[in-house]
């Protein structure tokens, strides 16, 4: 009998948790069930695809928009007549109405693999497989659990990231998928510890066995801790929450380095019903990422409509500035009212500003509802996935139209994403027209390292903290105009410590998630910017992420 844990803080975002595993699907024991004559079986399958319906409708009507784009995509899946007519006739042939459904998905999966966000439809096919499997065989098809534990799931998809409950779920564990998915990334978002790819680690863990897991530094994870070892990481997880109540306490006062240089710290906001929530976690500003924000609605959503959800995060976010991302589709990320064509390397592909360049539509409705709503809230406006002058130059002409026909706000400021190589290694040039510019690091790391920041085997080499994206980012600090703000937004300025690293790069406003905010702030005034960029010099003469993890662990352990 294993000891009982100390479990962790509600919605810690510490990267630190204790607590009995909780599986996110049970087993479905398909061979129990018991298939009838083929009338049955249709009016099974008939049935339970109209309960999937409904519940995925209803999933979709939650208050949070990402819901509505992820559950929806589910029902356009569960309607596919190429899945539903292979799947009647298997039935018809007298084939049980479970293998007949995941017959049905198996043809169809060689489609989806052939279009842009394969990865994506595929998730997507799993998650609507399972559920109607689940229907079939009477198991459960939603994760409910009122008990506080540690979630352990194959890999967090989006869909379920969303709906979690930070009060209940103290931390996930998931067996695959990258540390920087998007699934991954909203999680850690909404403050709950995530220990991503823990593979074999935890191989045969079973319902109520005691995880404790450290997803920060040096990663550590233990199924069924002896005494001695659990009392270790319980010592770890108190010292932290007694660094956050101490952080939180000072979360809305400004980070300056101890030798006196202020640092912004910006928070990521993914949905209008989580933004009030955020407020006291201290942000001195927001970013809005729009296709998250407006990817839930069927149709392109107007400009009075974005003006006015503008205003409404304003109101609930105190006015501080915040600043929206363009229209980031493509690669991973899909809307349901701009289908994109089909690519053999998406990531690669037309994606982000890129998909505007034919079709500038939708990017002049959003761009003008921005100027729109910055004459009453502070708002900058951020174009992502830019790699040359020319692009560059183009989204500024855009906006001067739009400008010209509605007039330019005193308070508006103009950035891109530094996310591609190249347009880092053009800073010099590209900061001469530009307020600030934001590193994105998950963006960079993968094109930087050539390793798909979702796929689980290769992590180790997508790291944010390789020498190689380190001295991008230092060259964008060093070649940017000394007018232009370098700003990092990527999931690695979460941890502290390497949120520290980047201002010794040079950066001089930061985007961790809005749990982070405090002890982000914190870690910051224990610091000189002397003794930081002192540290990062030593951290770019590293030879890989292993060596710089080491070195930041030896300076603020």
């Amino acid at each position: 009998m294993h000891a009982k844990a100390r479990t962790s803080s509600q919605g810690s975002g510490l990267g630190v948790a204790i607590g009995p595993a909780i599986i996110a699907k049970p087993d479905l024991h398909l061979n129990a069930y018991e298939p009838g004559d083929r009338a049955k079986e249709r009016r099974r399958l008939d049935k339970v695809l109209a309960k999937a319906d409904k519940q995925l409708r209803k999933l979709a009507a939650q208050p949070v928009r990402a819901n509505a784009a992820i559950f929806g995509a589910q029902r356009e899946l569960l309607h596919d007549r190429r899945i539903t007519d292979a799947a009647f006739e298997l039935v018809d042939s007298g084939e049980p109405a479970t293998t007949s459904w995941t017959q049905a998905v198996e043809r169809h999966r060689p489609w989806l693999q052939g279009l842009p966000d394969a990865p994506g439809q595929l998730e997507l096919a799993d998650s609507v497989e399972h559920r109607i499997l689940a229907l079939l065989t009477g198991t459960p098809t939603e994760f409910e659990t009122t008990e506080p534990g540690i979630l352990v799931v194959p890999v967090l998809d989006p869909g379920m990231a969303v709906t979690l409950d930070p009060k209940v779920v103290l931390g996930i564990v998931t067996i695959g998928g990258g540390p920087t998915g998007h699934g991954v990334i909203i999680a850690r978002s909404r403050g709950i510890p995530i220990f991503a790819a823990a593979g074999a680690d935890v191989s045969g863990v079973e319902e109520d066995d005691i995880i404790a897991f450290i997803a920060r530094g040096e990663r550590r994870i233990a199924v069924n801790p002896e005494a001695d070892e659990l009392a270790e990481f319980e010592r770890t997880l108190a010292a932290l929450e007694e660094l956050q109540a101490e952080a939180q306490a000072h979360a809305h006062e400004p980070a300056y380095t101890s030798d006196g240089t202020l640092i912004e710290i910006y928070a990521n906001v993914l949905a209008e019903a989580d933004a009030g929530d955020m407020v006291a976690k201290g942000a001195d500003g927001w970013v809005i990422r729009t296709e998250i924000l407006f990817g839930g609605s069927p149709h392109p959503p107007t400009v009075e409509e974005q003006e006015q959800a503008f205003l409404r995060l304003g109101r609930t976010l105190g006015n501080k500035r915040m600043i929206v991302r363009t229209w980031d589709i493509g690669g991973d990320k899909t809307v349901p009212f701009l289908p994109l064509d089909q690519e053999e390397n998406p990531f690669l592909g037309v994606r982000g500003l890129r998909v505007f360049r034919n079709r500038p539509e939708l990017l002049i409705d959003q761009v003008e509802a921005v100027c729109r709503a910055a004459r009453f809230t502070p708002l900058s406006l951020m174009f992502p996935m830019v790699t040359t002058v020319e692009e560059l130059d183009w989204a500024l002409g855009l906006l001067d139209d739009v400008v010209g026909r509605v007039g330019r706000p005193d308070s508006l400021q103009v950035g891109i994403m530094v996310e591609v190589p190249a347009a880092a290694l053009r800073a010099r040039l590209m900061t001469q027209k530009l307020d600030f510019v934001s590193i994105g690091t998950n963006d960079l790391t993968q094109y930087t390292t050539a390793a798909e920041r979702g796929n689980a085997a290769l992590h180790v080499l997508a790291d944010p903290l390789d020498p190689a994206v380190l001295r991008l980012i230092r060259l964008v600090a060093d070649e940017s105009r000394r007018e232009t703000l370098v700003a990092i937004c990527g999931d690695a300025n979460t941890d502290p410590d390497v949120a520290a690293l980047f201002v010794g790069l040079g950066v001089r406003e930061l985007t961790p998630g809005a749990p982070a905010v405090p002890m982000v702030k914190a870690r910051l005034r224990t610091s000189s910017l002397a003794e930081l960029t002192t540290l990062a010099d030593r951290a770019l003469a590293c030879t890989d992420a292993h060596e710089v993890r080491e070195l930041i662990r030896s300076k603020f352990r």
